[in-house]
């Protein structure tokens, strides 16, 4: 999407705020319009959100990271897995690595996250397959 954005092929995307996009936007290359989280983000405060811009159920499309298995996936398994991640979430040096823009200010378990996905297929999909 960068590459088209750059290359003039497209007029506008909706893209995550990867590294790029945002060496994009501080190089004055790309413009954000605005963004699709609930409030305004702190190192982009002049941009609107898209529910400002009226679109109030648009609030999550940005990226949502998380870590999947297969189905049947045992649960000691699953467990450990989730506490080394929620470790990891909490370790400053990991947190420096990864970036304070995508690590989010709370861990958010199994559980929490499957309420996260199921909220973003129900608002989505309708204009998806709309």
């Amino acid at each position: 999407m960068t590459t088209a954005l750059l290359g003039g092929n497209v007029d506008a995307v909706l893209i995550n705020a990867s590294q790029d996009v945002v060496e994009n936007i501080d190089a004055g290359r790309f413009r954000p319009l605005a963004v699709s989280t609930e409030q305004r983000l702190n190192w982009l405060s002049d941009t609107p959100t898209l529910v400002e811009a009226g679109f109030a159920g648009l609030t999550l499309s940005g990226s949502t990271f998380g870590l999947a298995g297969p189905a049947g996936l045992p649960v000691a398994v699953a467990t450990r897995l989730e506490d080394a991640l929620r470790r990891a979430h909490a370790d400053p040096d990991v947190v420096a690595k990864v970036g304070e823009r995508y690590t989010g200010t709370g861990f958010v378990g199994a559980s929490d996250l499957r309420a996260v996905l199921d909220r973003t297929r129900a608002v989505y999909e309708p204009i998806l397959t709309g």
